[in-house]
């Protein structure tokens, strides 16, 4: 269970990577922000099944 927090947490940090680095606008907000949402849905998915 952890390690899979672990790893969503590293996906979301990636995201935020990608949007920071990124050069082209478009690309990044696209990019970034699909993987971002993804990362956080999956984070909130896991959370709430502990509950």
């Amino acid at each position: 269970m952890k390690n899979t927090v672990i790893q969503l947490l590293l996906t979301i940090a990636v995201a935020i990577i990608i949007i920071t680095v990124a050069i082209p606008p478009v690309w990044k907000m696209i990019a970034g922000g699909c993987i971002l949402a993804i990362g956080v849905i999956e984070l909130v998915q896991i959370l709430q099944r502990k509950d």
